[in-house]
């Protein structure tokens, strides 16, 4: 690809520059990607610039020093009387006696060093899962607005991303907005370098694959970092009250449409159907095929869940991946205990989950009686909110005893029975999250 643009601007594009000269006021460039690309694009604008060079890539980072304007009208009225001051009066201008010095407006250039670390720690996390990094040069772009893009080699950003918490919060961002633009945003797109440019979906009845993994992917790399609270049950506990929650128009968006509608899933009383279920449901799902494939007891617990998409990874490169692929790539790898219909097939789990609708609801009822060797616990599960063939393998656990079993849920109600070698105390039902469900009190 052949780039001209103003001399004064630097442009960030996809794949990586082979040179670059100046003509006058006009500098001309060229770049190439090393692997075949569905999408090419570029950004263009008086930036800041930063880069990292890792082990056989590198990571550009361009940010404006100002603000635009639409952000900065956002901010707080105190904030804005600084920068107005600064602007026009006198520095270090007296205010009621006191020398106040004007407050310089909030720079996204400010984050670019910092930025660059953090991508460049994502991308060593995803290699884990996702095999080697695709590309030898990454650019990350700031764009206006609240939404981003990974394109092969090249990722738009936010402004809220290059923003420390204080300003986002002077902007009008709740904190799980913060969150998202810090958390969530830039490493999504990241995650998208894979899934969505080396593997694509085969239509758009596909695409809640690359969008959900590629979001899963973000939220164990936000819950990697060593901070407090633990990120992934943050963000699926989110997810899934988004889900449930009735909207303004009174519509529960996991009741909108299955996942295989794709676009589809956005109307004009549901406008955001596409991302509360593509990104919300979607990262569940693949939260709960780790959980089934998970070993507790081996080194790496994530062995079968990291073979899976090695495989995925391999196999479908630059090629068209459907929900039918997966299907069979996961009923590949999948234990027995995944087979709830007593057979090797995942066909439950996408009728349930990909074109099923609704979030199922639980209420357990049970008694236990001494025995000769324990305790016996008999009750029954009910099951709401989906349809009568829905069916789900959950796992009951003791508060004394810890996990009791699992109750193959199927209809409204199912009975079970457990024996303990402990008094039981109370019954809880999947208290690990491993299972996107609602738990009636």
């Amino acid at each position: 690809m052949t780039f001209h643009w103003p001399r004064k601007l630097r442009l960030a594009a996809t794949g990586s520059k082979l040179d670059e000269r100046e003509e006058g006021d006009t500098r001309t460039g060229h770049w190439k990607t090393d692997k075949p690309a569905s999408v090419a694009g570029f950004n263009l604008g008086e930036y800041a610039f930063a880069s990292l060079a890792d082990n056989g890539y590198s990571v550009d980072v361009y940010a404006n020093r100002q603000l635009e304007q639409a952000l900065l009208n956002r901010l707080r009225q105190p904030e804005m009387d600084d920068i107005a001051s600064s602007l026009s009066g006198p520095i270090g201008a007296q205010r009621g006696g006191h020398l106040r010095l004007p407050m310089p407006p909030p720079s996204p250039a400010d984050a670019l060093k910092a930025l660059a670390r953090d991508i460049d720690s994502s991308i060593h996390f995803y290699e884990n899962f996702s095999g080697p990094v695709p590309f030898h040069q990454l650019s990350v772009s700031q764009i206006p607005g609240t939404f981003g893009q990974g394109w092969p080699g090249l990722l738009y950003l936010s402004t809220y991303s290059f923003l420390p918490a204080d300003t986002q919060q002077r902007a009008g961002l709740s904190e799980t907005g913060q969150e998202h633009f810090h958390d969530l945003v830039p490493f999504h797109e990241v995650a998208h370098q894979w899934w969505g440019n080396v593997v694509g979906w085969s239509s758009y009845r596909d695409q809640w694959i690359d969008e959900g993994l590629a979001n899963y992917l973000a939220l164990l790399f936000a819950d990697s970092q060593k901070i407090p609270q633990h990120k992934l049950r943050l963000w699926l506990d989110r997810y899934r009250k988004r889900l449930v929650e009735k909207d303004s128009n009174e519509i529960v968006p996991a009741e909108i449409g299955s996942l295989d509608l794709g676009f589809r899933l956005d109307s004009s009383r549901a406008p955001e159907g596409f991302d509360l279920l593509v990104y919300g449901k979607g990262s569940w799902i693949f939260h709960m095929l780790r959980e089934m494939l998970r070993e507790p007891s081996a080194k790496n617990p994530d062995t079968r869940f990291i073979a899976l998409l090695h495989t995925l990874q391999t196999k479908y490169a630059y090629r068209a991946l459907s929900t039918d692929n997966l299907q069979r790539e996961i009923e590949a790898v999948m234990t027995p205990s995944m087979g709830i219909e007593s057979r090797r097939s995942m066909d439950w789990f996408f009728a349930d989950w990909v074109r099923g609708t609704g979030i199922p609801h639980y209420h357990i009822e049970y008694s236990s009686k001494r025995s000769e060797k324990g305790y016996v616990i008999k009750g029954k599960l009910l099951q709401r909110g989906v349809a009568s063939s829905f069916v789900a393998p959950v796992p009951i656990y003791s508060s004394n005893g810890g996990y009791l079993g699992r109750v193959i849920a199927s209809g409204a109600e199912t009975a079970f029975h457990f024996n303990s070698t402990r008094e039981p105390g109370k019954l809880l039902i999947d208290p690990q999250m491993t299972l996107l469900c609602v738990i009636d009190r």
